[in-house]
C-alpha cells in the first residue's frame, strides 16, 4: 500500500533518452525564466535606488529611453528565439 502511494508522487524515472532529454530541457528552461525574473527585479529594484538617491519620481525614472526600449524589444525577440530551439518538436 506505501509503495503504491509512493509510485503515485514519483512516477518511475523516464527510459528513453528523448524522454530524459525532454526533461531536461523542461527543467533548464524553467531555470531560465526564474534567472530572467531575477534579474528583471533586481534591475527594476536598481532603478528605484538609483531614482531616490537623485531625487528623481519614481515615475520619471522609470520612463525608458528609446535606446533602451529598442534593446528590451531585441532581448525579448532572442529570448523568444532561444525558446523555439529549446522547446521540443
Amino acid at each position: 500500500m506505501a509503495v503504491e502511494r509512493q509510485l503515485e508522487f514519483f512516477p518511475a524515472q523516464p527510459r528513453t533518452a528523448e524522454q530524459r532529454l525532454a526533461l531536461i530541457r523542461k527543467r533548464l528552461e524553467g531555470l531560465w525564466f526564474r534567472q530572467r525574473a531575477r534579474e528583471e527585479r533586481r534591475r527594476r529594484m536598481q532603478e528605484k535606488r538609483r531614482a531616490r538617491e537623485a531625487g528623481v519620481p519614481e515615475a520619471q525614472a522609470r520612463q525608458l529611453t528609446l535606446d533602451e526600449m529598442i534593446e528590451r524589444s531585441r532581448l525579448i525577440e532572442r529570448a523568444r528565439a532561444e525558446q523555439l530551439t529549446l522547446s521540443p518538436r
